[in-house]
């Protein structure tokens, strides 16, 4: 453990909320030895109070923090419109797709659009790729199921 690089932390807060601070700490002691030289990144949404703890712990005492929205800045989720239509299932596509027509009306647009399973978000991927040439969507699928390389 003293020859580690690198640690990465990412969705911290997250890791925290599910209870996983004592499997973090007992990690960072097995560590210990690697902390002088190795680079530590830390991730999180938000920087409650157990992230700051957790940093202290994990971070070298001069670590760098940076905020990529700001202490002035409103938080995003605070300004940008969400929706939530319910439909019974066999009519879906066909809401989503009056939903995507009537938002990319106006330019420029960004739109995320969540499924349950993987299964669903690779299928309706599929779908609305095999009309691009149609719509114009570019749609990118994210989901556990997708190399991330």
């Amino acid at each position: 453990m003293a020859n580690l690089d690198s640690l990465i932390l990412d969705e911290a807060d997250q890791l925290l909320d599910m209870g996983f601070r004592p499997d973090i700490e007992r990690i960072l002691r097995l560590l210990q030895p690697s902390q002088k030289t190795r680079q530590t990144l830390l991730f999180s949404a938000t920087v409650p109070s157990s992230v700051s703890e957790i940093a202290g712990i994990a971070l070298r005492p001069q670590y760098n923090f940076v905020d990529t929205v700001g202490e002035d800045t409103e938080q995003t989720h605070l300004h940008v419109q969400q929706q939530l239509i319910v439909t019974p299932q066999e009519k879906q596509m066909l809401a989503l797709a009056n939903i995507l027509e009537r938002e990319t009306s106006q330019k420029p647009y960004k739109i995320m659009v969540f499924f349950t399973t993987a299964r669903l978000t690779g299928f309706m991927a599929e779908v609305f790729n095999s009309i691009s040439s149609k719509t114009g969507y570019k749609v990118l699928e994210i989901h556990s199921r997708k190399s991330q390389k």
